[in-house]
């Protein structure tokens, strides 16, 4: 235990944005490299109606609201998120952003279209496959993505997914690099 507590000190530190719609661990590598991995849920509700008070949606929403902000979970994690991928690589860090995102990048002109084009990041599973299957057995769209660094692009050798409850008790199939 010791000898994590010493890796951890010196290599990596963690955290996650006030509202919780994502967290992040970062890591330093060699010759001062650094990449953040973020894991993000977009909720895909458009408001609480209905919803029970363990969900995602109105956990998220209560933390906005005590924040004095826009207590609006969906329109809150794009946003945030690019700020946070935007701060990241203006001090030289890289990213790999794992993301059920609930939205397709088919829309050309969409909000996750803007967050990739925003970030500067890449799908790199689309960026890899020409034929892409829907991530969610509740919609017909692929909702589920990693984006990376550009500059991550060459380190990554393989690409794919594996089939909704093929290996994960999941609505979603598991999407890997």
């Amino acid at each position: 235990m010791a000898a994590l507590g010493r890796w951890c000190g010196r290599k990596m530190d963690a955290g996650s944005d006030d509202a919780g719609a994502f967290s992040w661990i970062r890591l330093r590598g060699r010759r001062g490299r650094r990449i953040s991995f973020v894991t993000c849920y977009r909720v895909s509700q458009a408001s609480a109606a209905g919803l029970e008070d363990n969900t995602a949606y109105v956990q998220q929403q209560t933390k906005l609201r005590l924040l004095g902000r826009r207590p609006d979970p969906r329109e809150h994690a794009l946003p945030a998120l690019t700020e946070f991928i935007i701060s990241r690589t203006a001090a030289g860090e890289e990213v790999v952003v794992a993301m059920d995102a609930n939205e397709s990048l088919r829309p050309c002109k969409g909000r996750l279209r803007s967050f990739l084009t925003d970030t500067g990041i890449v799908d790199v599973v689309g960026h890899r496959h020409a034929e892409l299957p829907h991530t969610c057995i509740r919609s017909s769209a692929r909702i589920d993505f990693i984006f990376v660094s550009p500059t991550l692009l060459p380190a990554v050798k393989k690409t794919g997914h594996i089939g909704i409850h093929d290996a994960i008790p999941s609505d979603h199939c598991g999407v890997w690099i």
